[in-house]
């Protein structure tokens, strides 16, 4: 990943085969991340590389016509933890790295887990154009809205109040069928 050094150059080869598959596909835009957090390298320098490598990465995406969406991830006890996996820290490196084909993947299940406030988050993000698509997924569990503890019928009405008009993406499981789940996040979104 980018937070270890001499690692950048194989992220960007992977990012680089991404969009011509993308390209392939015609897919708008790519999921990343941007490693994990290296104990052995000062924040700063691993913070330095990464917006150095989302730079480069966002040359290669507009090259290749595409966006890339930088995602916050959790990740579970007992595994390292990612950098740039909370808003506190991904929306002012995405503002660094100011390049139009570098964006935030607001994934509200990774972002309930290791942050919460997800809708001052979402209004912030949102307002600063660092948002390019939206997940959806419950918490805890990774099931469809309304199966948690996320008020998906407010997330659906802020988005429509601050004139969303990007990609919600539905990311999760299903505690039935994945029918009843897309039924589901489309009638929530439609209500609301």
């Amino acid at each position: 990943g980018f937070t270890k050094p001499g690692a950048q150059d194989a992220l960007l080869a992977e990012i680089k085969d991404r969009v011509e598959i993308a390209k392939q596909f015609g897919t708008p835009d790519l999921i990343t991340f941007v490693g994990i957090i290296q104990p052995d390298v000062p924040w700063e320098t691993q913070r330095a590389g990464i917006i150095e490598g989302l730079k480069r990465a966002g040359d290669i995406a507009a090259a290749g016509g595409v966006t890339i969406a930088l995602e916050p991830q959790s990740v579970g006890a007992s595994q390292p933890r990612r950098a740039l996996d909370r808003c506190l820290e991904a929306f002012p490196a995405i503002k660094d790295v100011n390049h139009p084909n570098v964006k935030i993947c607001f994934d509200l299940y990774h972002l309930q887990r290791t942050e919460g406030n997800l809708v001052v988050n979402l209004r912030a993000g949102l307002q600063d154009k660092l948002i390019k698509v939206v997940q959806v997924g419950d918490n805890p569990g990774r099931l469809g809205p309304g199966t948690g503890e996320i008020h998906y019928p407010f997330i659906f009405k802020e988005l429509r109040r601050l004139n969303w008009t990007g990609y919600v993406d539905t990311e999760h499981g299903t505690s039935s069928t994945a029918d009843h789940a897309m039924d589901v996040v489309r009638r929530m979104a439609e209500e609301n």
